[in-house]
């Protein structure tokens, strides 16, 4: 094939052409796609941030170790936790003598999950309906006044 013929650079120029507008057309394609899904992920995180946003605080930070937050402060309050961990915490010193600080954290989770008197059973159920939470929120901040306190008798 002789390239110095002026047919054989028209059809090439041509295919060249077409080539150039398939591929603009892909690119323009593929643009639209990354565009729109760009658009859906921004929507996704918009309707995330709604729904979080209406989520009621947590009321124990979910570090080591566990703290309340401002909600489980009121809480705990609401509960008078501190005084019940104070009176709590004498009789249930023995059991924890000599463990460590996370040992004392489990024995607490372990203790308000199954030894609160039917009295405290209660007032946990009473205050998770007034608050509209779940029972083991509640929970969780009489387990955290509770080790607190009884970490707080221990001695170093």
């Amino acid at each position: 094939m002789e390239w110095s013929n002026p047919l054989v650079c028209v059809v090439g120029g041509i295919a060249g052409i077409g080539a150039i507008w398939k591929l603009g057309e892909w690119k323009g394609r593929t643009d639209d796609s990354v565009s729109a899904i760009k658009d859906t992920i921004r929507e996704i995180r918009e309707d995330v941030k709604k729904i979080l946003g209406r989520l009621p605080p947590p009321a124990v930070e979910q570090v080591s170790p566990l703290r309340l937050t401002e909600f489980g402060e009121e809480i705990s309050r609401r509960l008078d936790a501190r005084s019940w961990a104070t009176e709590t915490a004498s009789d249930l010193l023995p059991e924890v003598l000599g463990k460590q600080a996370f040992q004392v954290d489990e024995f607490c989770e372990t203790y308000v999950q199954t030894r609160l008197s039917e009295e405290w059973k209660t007032e946990v159920a009473r205050c998770a309906y007034e608050q509209n939470r779940d029972r083991e929120s509640i929970l969780s901040v009489l387990r955290v006044v509770l080790r607190d306190e009884l970490l707080s008798l221990l001695p170093d």
